[in-house]
């Protein structure tokens, strides 16, 4: 199986299956973060093709706050 395919399967799976927890900005890319089976997925978007390129496993706590941030500093945009 090559490697499109793939992440094509993992993505079918995790945003089908999974839950969505939140999104991140990272340069070029929209990181969305899902949990399935007790694991945190990444799922990461080019924003130019909008085509998933990766997909990661989150292992570490301080990119799960990077979630948290990114969303209070969205809030705080639409709110003034």
């Amino acid at each position: 199986m090559d490697h499109k395919t793939n992440i094509s399967n993992q993505f079918e799976l995790i945003s089908n299956e999974g839950k969505y927890i939140g999104v991140r900005s990272y340069y070029n890319y929209t990181i969305n973060l899902y949990l399935l089976d007790d694991v945190f997925y990444e799922l990461w978007y080019f924003r130019p093709t909008n085509v998933v390129e990766r997909i990661d496993v989150l292992e570490d706590e301080k990119t799960l706050n990077l979630y948290i941030d990114f969303d209070l500093k969205t809030r705080e945009k639409t709110t003034k």
